[in-house]
């Protein structure tokens, strides 16, 4: 039960992080809009992970 508490845990992390990401694009400068993109498509990346992860293991 601890290990899908820590996938819960780093999920709801991700996601707060993306989320923060996604309201600070539209005023972000064009010189670091690349950066926080690709930090987006990271953290989504390993929020799929997350859920896979989930999906492929024991139910509660």
């Amino acid at each position: 039960m601890a290990d899908v508490e820590k996938i819960y845990h780093n999920l709801k992390s991700r996601a707060v992080g993306l989320k923060s990401a996604a309201e600070l694009l539209p005023n972000c400068a064009p010189e670091k809009r690349d950066k926080v993109i690709a930090l987006m498509r990271d953290a989504a990346k390993e929020i799929e992970r997350l859920l896979t992860e989930l999906e492929a293991g024991p139910r509660p």
